[in-house]
């Protein structure tokens, strides 16, 4: 067999046909690989923002006392594992130093004590003519607000490098 010009056109031609039809498939598969991980990086970023607002809703909605309760329920469920774990962490522990505020100034048995089944502390005399009721819940109510607020800021910070 002799190789003519137009054998070897037509060799040349299925090479590139093949080479260029293997080219495509390479990076066609490699823009799905893309487009797929941008997809799920946005189902992420979804959730992950509905779980951040739940979680900033309980915080807002919730009394005290029911307060702690809520959020592990919140952060040990299915949804709440699209919280970043370093905001969950965070939250968990105001929560614990708002109970030791609690359990270290306050004039009753608190949850705290409640749950270690304890009695309450002596206490100092109230300040500025108070009672120790007043000065209490005047200090707690201050430490339940400062809480609120410092978790929202966080929960928006951590919104904010979502987007």
């Amino acid at each position: 067999m002799a190789f003519t010009p137009e054998v070897i056109i037509g060799i040349i031609g299925t090479i590139i046909g093949i080479s260029s039809l293997i080219m495509s498939w390479f990076f066609t598969r490699k823009a799905l690989e893309q487009a797929d991980r941008n997809l799920k990086t946005q189902l992420l970023y979804e959730d992950k923002k509905q779980a951040l607002k739940k979680l900033q809703e309980i915080i807002t909605g919730s009394k005290y006392f029911e307060l702690h309760e809520k959020i592990d329920l919140f952060l040990l469920s299915f949804e709440g594992n699209y919280v970043p774990y370093d905001v969950g962490k965070e939250i968990h522990n105001m929560l614990i130093e708002l109970e030791k505020f609690e359990n270290n100034n306050a004039y009753y048995t608190t949850i705290g004590e409640i749950r270690e089944d304890t009695l309450a502390q002596d206490y100092e005399p109230p300040k500025e003519g108070m009672t120790y009721q007043e000065e209490f819940d005047r200090d707690f109510e201050w430490e339940i607000k400062s809480f609120k607020r410092i978790a929202k800021e966080r929960l928006n910070k951590s919104l904010l490098k979502i987007d």
